[in-house]
């Protein structure tokens, strides 16, 4: 097989009006999304195939409890999904010393991002959350971060009407999963900080080139208004430094309307 999925993304359309479509993904969107068994499908689909998109299922009654939460469980499954796992950092720094962090990540999605857009090290004032030291990490390639591969295929059966053969109605008898699971990769990063002696948070984030501001986003809860996520306090120049507080206040991603491409628009204003 070609390895397409590596190099482009793939997409496609839950047709709602040919084949089976009536036992295999549903009726319509609501019901794809809604009951297991049309949801379970079209996970394997999206995993089989490697799909970033699929048209048309998109519109589901988003007034229907049990659709959002099935397109939410879909939507993970879709694309890239880079699960943040763990990190690692000197809590301490001398001015103008050197910072060394790592981080681990794990792509459980389906398909890699497809842009080498750089990832972000900053440290931020705690109170303002404003940035007073900032760089990337400049070896690394995001893209690399691959999903796992070789999916469960679907065991076919033949139907009378075009294009002569169907998924089973589940998928298959086989269990469902990753021929080649996803692996977890590493990242790492020394950095001359250039910053006041003080004590800040650490962030990671993935800045889109267009203006350098963060946009994609890791899967994660430690996550802060703007695109950044927090792992841990750094002291410059003396103080304490080392993991969040326990009751540290992360914002919710799904809330945050702020993300943008160019700083000189700002849409929260």
């Amino acid at each position: 097989t070609t390895k397409r999925w590596q190099q482009t993304y793939i997409g496609g359309e839950t047709a709602y009006d040919w084949g089976m479509w009536e036992t295999q993904p549903g009726k319509n969107a609501t019901e794809s999304v809604t009951v297991g068994r049309h949801r379970d499908f079209v996970i394997h689909s999206i995993r089989w195939l490697h799909c970033t998109q699929l048209r048309w299922i998109g519109n589901y009654d988003a007034r229907n409890p049990g659709a959002r939460r099935g397109a939410e469980e879909m939507q993970k499954a879709f694309g890239y999904r880079f699960v943040l796992e763990k990190a690692a950092f000197d809590p301490t720094v001398a001015p103008n010393g050197e910072l060394r962090v790592a981080f681990q990540i794990k792509n459980e999605g389906a398909a890699p991002f497809y842009y080498r857009w750089p990832v972000e090290v900053a440290l931020l004032d705690p109170k303002t959350r404003k940035v007073v030291w900032r760089d990337t990490f400049p070896d690394l390639d995001i893209r690399t971060w691959l999903s796992g591969d070789n999916w469960t295929a679907p065991e076919w059966i033949a139907i009378d009407k075009w294009p002569k053969k169907a998924p089973k109605e589940n998928w298959s008898d086989q269990p469902a999963r990753w021929g080649v699971p996803p692996k977890s990769y590493e990242a790492k990063g020394a950095f001359t900080i250039k910053a006041p002696a003080g004590e800040y948070l650490l962030t990671l984030a993935v800045l889109d080139p267009a203006g350098m501001l963060p946009s994609l986003r890791f899967a994660t809860a430690n996550y802060l208004k703007g695109g950044r996520h927090p792992i841990g306090i750094v002291a410059v120049g003396g103080g304490t430094g080392g993991p969040l507080p326990k009751d540290f206040p992360f914002a919710s991603p799904r809330a945050d309307k702020s993300l943008q491409y160019t700083p000189e628009l700002r849409l929260d204003e």
